[in-house]
């Protein structure tokens, strides 16, 4: 059985920049939403400026994800910007084993 950890506070540490984990937030409805996401930290992953999310790096001469919480849909090779604040997170637990 596979024992989930409790959830970080986001004052108090990050997930690592790319890291897929479960957060939390309180979304514009004032409804609870949980959502597999990443972080990602200013000038960590590359985009390919297809999306608004997209940040220019002049000394890398690269397109980048804007500093920022982004949900990840497993259906498509898209992540979607956060519109709400992420208060805490969870690493993700380990898949089961045949």
């Amino acid at each position: 059985m596979t024992i989930m950890k409790n959830w970080i506070n986001t004052k108090d540490q990050m997930p690592k920049s790319g890291q897929l984990v479960f957060a939390f937030g309180v979304n514009e409805y004032q409804k609870n939403r949980t959502i597999r996401a990443c972080y990602a930290e200013r000038f960590t992953i590359q985009d390919d400026n297809e999306y608004e999310a997209a940040e220019y790096c002049e000394e890398k001469d690269e397109y980048y994800l804007m500093e920022g919480w982004y949900e990840s849909n497993e259906c498509e090779d898209v992540n979607w910007f956060v519109q709400f604040p992420i208060t805490h997170w969870m690493p993700l637990p380990e898949p089961p084993k045949p």
